[in-house]
């Protein structure tokens, strides 16, 4: 592939990639469907079951319990086939859909987009566009811009389908789609992906000397 929406760590592992500006999946505050389920307070964490699904989810977990928490729990995959409720770990990391809901069995619900924005003061970038540096695309922001715009335009739609496919209110996606996540990369967003990737060196999470670049600059 030439241009590929990318989990944000990626970036920082796969060399000769550049970001395209403009877009991005980011929340600047809490993003309801990143959410780490906890039996025990987030100090005495120590064993965490992470979904595999998301590997950009998984880091900030990490980050999470280590800078918010001073925590450093052991970490095992948990691939979903299993109720959260049945997993024996301390904290389980449930995303998409199934982390909107209530589970029972657990006495306390972190939103990771909301505890970065305490950490941090900053939004966070889940996934960005990125494009092979040797690619030569006139146009592609351009492209990506009007889908974005198509998408938030029709973004009414796309929630009633989504409410009706996942059985939760209508008001609840629309609010999630339009409000919980944002969708524009721009210098806050910028920050929060520096930053991100700050936390991700410390943790051996990503190499050190990684340079954040534009396509097309």
């Amino acid at each position: 592939l030439d241009v590929a929406q990318l989990p944000s760590i990626e970036y920082f592992r796969i060399p000769g990639l550049k970001i395209v500006p403009g877009c991005a999946i980011a929340s600047d505050g809490p993003v309801e469907s990143v959410r780490l389920f906890l039996r025990v307070p987030g100090a005495a964490v120590r064993t965490v079951a992470l979904d595999p699904s998301s590997r950009t989810s998984v880091a900030l977990t990490q980050i999470i319990l280590r800078e918010r928490y001073s925590a450093s729990p052991s970490l095992s995959m948990w691939n979903g086939a299993v109720p959260p409720s049945d997993v024996p770990s301390d904290a389980v990391l449930v995303i998409g859909d199934a982390g909107m809901k209530d589970i029972a069995g657990f006495a306390d619900v972190l939103d990771l987009g909301a505890e970065w924005q305490r950490l941090t003061g900053l939004p966070f970038v889940y996934a960005l566009w990125a494009v092979r540096a040797e690619v030569k695309w006139r146009g592609l922001e351009r492209v990506l811009l009007a889908a974005k715009a198509q998408g938030l335009a029709a973004v009414d739609e796309i929630a009633r389908q989504e409410a009706e496919r996942i059985g939760r209110p209508f008001e609840r996606c629309r609010d999630y789609l339009s409000r919980s996540i944002r969708y524009d990369f721009g210098e806050r967003e910028l920050a929060g992906l520096k930053r991100f990737y700050e936390y991700a060196v410390a943790l051996n999470l990503a190499e050190r000397g990684r340079s954040i670049e534009f396509y097309g600059q």
